[in-house]
């Protein structure tokens, strides 16, 4: 994956341990704008876990304990569901400024959009969907 050039227009510069990270922009709105409550709200929650890495403090990733692979600006990366807080930054995008222990992983391709029960796994070899079992 080639490293692509990405530019920190939130006028903010992340200091210690804190990332940067500008979230996806998902359009809100139909073709005739007319805005769609309950879809925006499911494609907001999609947008904060999967973000752009723009910036990093001076002590990121430094910790002996992160250990290797670590993120680079300009990567796409998971990040947890409620870390850190989401800011309009001076370019009018949103960013998120997190700890780096918040990113879980680096995105080494997009992966499809969710699956279906019928997608997962079958890990007690019975035919129905484990996570549904009380046993």
């Amino acid at each position: 994956m080639d490293k692509k050039e990405v530019v920190n227009g939130s006028g903010v510069q992340p200091v210690e341990y804190k990332v940067l990270l500008l979230s996806d922009h998902i359009e809100r709105t139909t073709s005739g704008g007319i805005i769609l409550p309950s879809q925006a709200r499911e494609k907001e929650q999609k947008e904060r876990v999967v973000a752009t890495l723009v910036a990093v403090g001076g002590r990121a990733f430094m910790d002996p304990e992160w250990g290797d692979p670590t993120p680079e600006v300009g990567k796409r990366v998971r990040v947890a569901k409620y870390a850190g807080y989401f800011f309009t930054g001076a370019d009018d995008r949103v960013y998120q400024l997190c700890q780096d222990k918040d990113i879980a992983g680096i995105v080494i391709e997009d992966a499809p959009e969710e699956m279906s029960a019928t997608d997962q796994p079958d890990f007690a070899g019975d035919g129905k969907y484990t996570g549904l079992r009380s046993e």
